[in-house]
C-alpha cells in the first residue's frame, strides 16, 4: 500500500514538470537552429500527447530539411492521431525525397492500419471513405 501511495505521489509531483517540458519543447519546434528542432521532434516521437499533433503538423508543412521532415512524419505516426492524415497525404503527394515519402507512408500505416504504399490516390480514397475529420 505504501508503494502505491508513493508511486501516485511521484506521478502527481512530476505532472507540472512534464507539462512545463512539453510546453518548452513545443517552443523549440520554431527554433532557427536545426539541431534544436530535431531534439524537439525526437522528444515528441514517442510521446503520445494530443497537444503536440497540431504543432507537429505545422512543422511538417514548414520544415525544409528532408531529414527533419522524415522525423516529424515519424513522430506523427507514433501519435496515431487521424488529424495528421491530410498533412501526411500532402507530404506524400508533393515531396520527391524518398526518406520523407517513406516516413509519410509509415505514419499513414500506423494511423490507419492500412497499407497503400506510396499510392496517394488510394490513401485519399480510403481517407474520404473512412475518416471523418
Amino acid at each position: 500500500m505504501l508503494f502505491r501511495y508513493l508511486l501516485v505521489l511521484l506521478v502527481v509531483l512530476s505532472l507540472p514538470v512534464y507539462a512545463q517540458s512539453v510546453a518548452e519543447m513545443l517552443t523549440k519546434l520554431d527554433s532557427a537552429d536545426q539541431t534544436t528542432r530535431l531534439t524537439a521532434v525526437q522528444y515528441f516521437t514517442h510521446l503520445r500527447e494530443k497537444d503536440t499533433v497540431e504543432p507537429l503538423i505545422t512543422a511538417l508543412k514548414l520544415e525544409e530539411s528532408p531529414t527533419l521532415r522524415a522525423q516529424i512524419a515519424t513522430a506523427l505516426g507514433y501519435q496515431r492521431d487521424k488529424r495528421a492524415t491530410p498533412a501526411l497525404l500532402e507530404t506524400l503527394r508533393t515531396t520527391e525525397v524518398t526518406c520523407v515519402r517513406r516516413a509519410a507512408v509509415e505514419a499513414l500505416r500506423a494511423i490507419t492500419g492500412q497499407n497503400f504504399d506510396e499510392d496517394a490516390d488510394a490513401w485519399e480514397a480510403w481517407r474520404a471513405a473512412h475518416l471523418q475529420l
